[in-house]
């Protein structure tokens, strides 16, 4: 049997899914996807930290770079315990969010994964880079999670606000405008 390092299968992942072969962590600022809008975000220390650990938590699932894929790889990690990383756990709120209007189903199996594995945050990266892929998958309990009947409580209690405060966001000032046209009007 072919062992494969999570250098390697990092490595092959950027490849696979067009990213540059540092994952990016030479960026200033990064873009992210939503459809057909594009928002770059700054692509600051914390969150290079926290992505390098993320894109081997891509290679360990299996989750793909989609809209759905990122909303199953936030899933699983808030799942498996990534709220001692703020910026992930962050970042993964707004995935769920996403994943959860497109494809709930496929949040709340990925939820339940997680809550069943561990995860690689908190774990100096340079010590990550060179363990066998199957052991470490074998070792995080990736492959064998037993949903319970409330994880699906989880994603949708963490979309919902983060939900509400986009449209606050986006629809405040909309309002606001048309309030002050009434106004002067």
């Amino acid at each position: 049997m072919t062992t494969m390092t999570l250098r390697d299968a990092r490595a092959e992942y950027y490849r696979a899914n067009g990213f540059a072969a540092d994952g990016g962590d030479s960026e200033d600022w990064v873009p992210i996807k939503l459809w057909k809008l594009t928002v770059n975000i700054p692509n600051g220390k914390a969150r290079k930290a926290a992505v390098k650990i993320h894109d081997l938590h891509h290679v360990l699932t299996g989750y793909q770079t989609d809209l759905a894929g990122e909303g199953e790889i936030g899933a699983w990690e808030i799942g498996s315990g990534c709220a001692s990383v703020p910026v992930a756990f962050v970042l993964n709120c707004f995935a769920i969010t996403v994943g959860m209007i497109i494809a709930p189903r496929r949040m709340v199996r990925a939820f339940a994964r997680g809550r069943a594995s561990q995860n690689l945050y908190g774990r100096p990266i340079d010590e990550l880079l060179d363990l066998d892929v199957a052991r470490t998958r074998t070792s995080l309990v990736v492959d064998h999670a037993t949903p319970r009947a409330l994880d699906f409580v989880a994603p949708v209690a963490l979309a919902l606000p983060t939900a509400a405060f986009w449209t606050a966001l986006v629809l405040g000032p909309i309002v606001g405008v048309i309030a002050l046209i009434g106004a002067l009007v």
